[in-house]
């Protein structure tokens, strides 16, 4: 999430979680008198536990990624389908916390499972233990997932992403998709062009720039947008069984539609960096606000079934 804190920052519930007053989690936020936050989470009656204190510049919308157990389906859904039962059982017991790209806090945490309804951004609608609300700006709310999406170690075709095209007042491009060596990165925007239209640009590294057209988009509605991405191909991770040449072709092809609608459909060249960094969602963005939702993410087979 993106928040702009307040000038005057107590401990304040940034996150609230759980079924009940007697049953629930929180992370909350603090800060120091020289502009240093930490997170604090707290399960009932157990001891807070406090990440180390990082700072920031109180004038500008700071980011927080933060991944709970509470967060996470149960270990039946299917969300967890192509993952093992160890790491399932890691998602459901770590909590970990970044500031602004900074690792804060990592250890195993005791919680309470939480359904979508029972889960609160910037107040405590429970019993208001550490406070009602956050008194800062929350800009921005969205899912992503330090791990890599499900099929994508074991999968070679497109990105299939799920989501939804919330309406915006603006033509502001939208970060959503980032490969690259982490130093230098190659681009997918989503460009929303009136009330229920977008389109998506690529924007290389080495400045080339590659607009696609624009298809119509219900807000109130879930669609499928797959990405045929060349970045997702560098040399350290051909497969034996795929020539050089087929490699390479995909190397500069990139392709994106929405409910199988082209979109974007073209060449370029990518950066093939190894070791690879891949960004997602809201943690493409260094700044400003995304309002695309993404519910699943997920890497298909090269027939892209």
């Amino acid at each position: 999430m993106w928040a702009k804190l307040p000038a005057d920052l107590a401990l304040q519930p940034l996150l609230v979680s759980g079924p009940s007053r007697e049953q629930a989690d929180y992370l909350l936020i603090s800060a120091s008198p020289a502009h240093q936050i930490a997170l604090t989470y707290v399960h009932t009656n157990a001891a807070a536990m406090q990440s180390r204190f990082v700072p920031v510049d109180i004038a500008k919308a700071q980011l927080l990624e933060v991944e709970l157990p509470a967060l996470y389906p149960p270990e039946s859904d299917e969300y967890f389908a192509a993952i093992s039962l160890k790491q399932i059982a890691g998602y459901k017991s770590r909590a970990r916390f970044r500031v602004n790209g900074s690792a804060v806090f990592d250890a195993d945490v005791l919680h309470y499972d939480a359904t979508a309804r029972q889960v609160t951004i910037g107040e405590d609608k429970l019993g208001q233990t550490f406070g009602s609300r956050f008194n800062g700006h929350i800009i921005a709310v969205d899912r992503s997932s330090f791990a890599q999406p499900s099929g994508f170690e074991t999968n070679d075709g497109p990105l299939e992403l799920e989501m939804t095209f919330p309406l915006r007042a603006s033509s502001e491009a939208e970060a959503i998709l980032a490969t690259g060596d982490g130093k230098a990165m190659d681009v997918l925007q989503l460009v929303h062009d009136g009330p229920q239209r977008v389109h998506f640009v690529l924007k290389t590294a080495g400045g080339v720039t590659l607009a696609g057209s624009p298809l119509p988009v219900d807000p109130d509605a879930k669609y499928k947008v797959r990405v045929l991405w060349g970045g997702f191909y560098p040399d350290s991770l051909r497969p034996a069984k795929i020539s050089n040449e087929e490699w390479h072709r995909r190397q500069r092809a990139v392709a994106v539609s929405i409910n199988g609608t082209n979109s974007l459909d073209g060449q370029a060249e990518f950066l093939l960096g190894s070791p690879q960094t891949v960004g997602i969602g809201q943690a493409v963005a260094a700044s400003g606000e995304i309002l695309a939702r993404l519910l699943r993410v997920r890497r298909l087979p090269i027939d892209g079934r």
